[in-house]
């Protein structure tokens, strides 16, 4: 008798983590409408939001992040820009998505030779 080893997904976990790469002090941004303008760059998909709240520039950046495989651990990253004058962007954080899953081990057995 062999026995076959199966690994079922038990448990899927997503993990967020901001790294703030630089400070809104030292750039020279756009207003638009009296905000700021940011732009949120994933793997899939752009963004432009018109915002004073960093805190929904935060959210925003974890909806459009989707981390993709079948591996144990997944990443995806979101790189959030403010607009500058004279058309530039500049990096001021990294959203990084981490999507964790456990396997737990389930034996079949088969009678084959």
């Amino acid at each position: 008798m062999k026995e076959k080893v199966n690994f079922v997904c038990i448990n899927c976990n997503d993990e967020y983590h901001m790294n703030w790469v630089d400070k809104i002090v030292n750039s020279n941004p756009i207003f638009v409408n009296n905000q700021l303008s940011f732009v949120i760059i994933s793997s899939q998909s752009r963004l432009e939001i018109n915002t004073m709240d960093l805190k929904r520039v935060e959210r925003s950046a974890m909806h459009i992040t989707k981390p993709k495989g079948r591996s144990a651990i997944t990443t995806d990253k979101a790189r959030i820009y403010i607009k500058e004058v004279g058309g530039k962007k500049k990096l001021l954080g990294i959203l990084t998505h981490n999507r964790v899953k456990d396997f737990v081990p389930v034996k079949n057995k088969n009678i084959d030779e």
